[in-house]
């Protein structure tokens, strides 16, 4: 029972644009925006986590753009979830319903930004040592390491998979960031949940 042997969902790409809006009993405004993703297999994931830290976090682009432009918001940033089958990669805005169409504005400008700027080198660099410097943190215990060891084998990595991460994170060039931002960022196949208070 390795993942090779699992079927994989043939769950087709999304062909369009899908906006939703949902109105809740919640004082705060919630955008995000998703793509479709890739599975453990696919040696993209490990370049969309750099996208990922550089998008998110105290020093990513989200939370200084917002924090220039707005001032204020209550949580940003990006992450990607890859399974079995094909995840997804998104990008989240939370913040004053005043303040919705100009954060939405924000996250889709540093989408297109990283889709056709090349980043600085000492940032790119920074994103790929707070990944590295967190998963070294995340494997310290004997627990982790042979969850991450099991896990990977049960999908056909291999059980040594863990031992590659930080060459599979270094490879990134900034001109595989524009292919990759250009591959999976596109719009007119996303799809968007807002949440407004009632």
């Amino acid at each position: 029972g390795s993942y090779s042997e699992i079927k994989p969902l043939s769950e087709k790409d999304l062909s369009a644009k899908i906006d939703n809006i949902f109105l809740m009993p919640k004082e705060q405004t919630l955008f995000a925006l998703g793509f479709r993703g890739v599975t453990v297999k696919n040696e993209d994931r490990y370049g969309l986590e750099v996208i990922s830290s550089i998008m998110s976090g105290s020093d990513g682009r989200i939370f200084h753009s917002v924090r220039n432009n707005l001032g204020l918001s209550y949580a940003q940033g990006a992450g990607q979830v890859a399974g079995v089958d094909p995840g997804y990669f998104f990008f989240y805005l939370a913040t004053d319903k005043k303040d919705l169409n100009k954060a939405k504005e924000l996250v889709l400008a540093e989408i297109s930004r990283i889709k056709k700027e090349p980043l600085p080198d000492a940032e790119l660099s920074a994103a790929k040592n707070s990944l590295i410097g967190d998963y070294l943190i995340s494997m310290q215990t004997n627990s982790a390491k042979a969850f991450t060891m099991a896990l990977d084998e049960l999908y056909s990595l291999g059980f040594d998979n863990h031992l590659k991460y930080n060459e599979n994170i270094e490879k990134y060039s900034k001109s595989d960031i524009i292919k990759l931002a250009n591959t999976y960022f596109d719009l007119n196949k996303s799809c968007s949940v807002t949440i407004e208070p009632e």
